[in-house]
C-alpha cells in the first residue's frame, strides 16, 4: 500500500537528545513502517516565549538555543543518499537534500494511543512518537494498515464496534 501522510510535524517524548524539540517534516505511515523525514526543528520553549513576550521572546529564545544540539532516538539516513526506490515510495518533492529520513518498522511499534486529551502517541520501546495535529482521514486509515490500538484507543474502538 502507498505511504500515507499523517502529520508535518512530530516529537519525541522520553528521549534526551530531543527532548522539547518539534521536527518540521513528514510523518508517513504504511502497512510496513512509519517514516519520519525531519527537515528542520524548533523547540517548544520557542512557542512559549512568542505568546509570552512577542517576537522579542523568540528572538531571546532563539540566541539562547541555537547551539543546542538535537538527535534521533532511531538511525537516520540524508535524503540525498537515498536509492531512487525510496524516492518513488514516499513524496519527497519538495524536501531539502540535507534532510533526513528514519524508518521505523511496524514490528518495533508496541501500539499507538490516540485520544481528544492527551493526542496521538506511537510508543516504541521507551520513546514516543508524537505527531502534531495528525490528520484526522489519515488517523482512521491506521486500522486498515495493521497499527494495533492501545489503552484508550482500544477502548474506544472497542465501544464503536458494538
Amino acid at each position: 500500500m502507498e505511504p500515507v501522510l499523517l502529520a508535518k510535524s512530530f516529537k519525541y517524548r522520553g528521549h534526551i537528545g530531543s527532548h522539547g524539540a518539534v521536527f518540521t517534516g513528514r510523518l508517513y505511515f504504511d502497512d510496513e513502517a512509519l517514516y519520519l523525514i525531519h527537515g528542520k526543528h524548533s523547540w517548544e520553549s520557542q512557542q512559549q516565549a512568542f505568546a509570552v513576550l512577542g517576537v522579542i521572546g523568540v528572538l531571546i529564545d532563539h540566541l539562547r538555543t541555537r547551539k543546542k544540539p538535537v538527535s534521533h532516538p532511531f538511525p537516520s539516513t540524508t535524503i540525498d543518499t537515498l536509492p531512487l526506490a525510496v524516492h518513488d515510495k514516499i513524496d519527497l518533492r519538495g524536501v531539502k537534500p540535507t534532510a533526513t529520513l528514519s524508518v521505523v518498522p511496524k514490528s518495533e511499534i508496541t501500539g499507538f494511543s490516540s485520544s481528544w486529551l492527551k493526542g496521538m502517541v506511537f510508543t516504541v520501546g521507551t520513546v514516543e512518537i508524537v505527531p502534531v495535529s495528525p490528520k484526522g482521514k489519515a488517523r482512521k486509515q491506521l486500522a486498515q494498515y495493521g497499527y494495533v490500538p492501545t489503552g484508550d484507543a482500544a477502548r474506544n474502538a472497542g465501544a464503536a464496534a458494538n
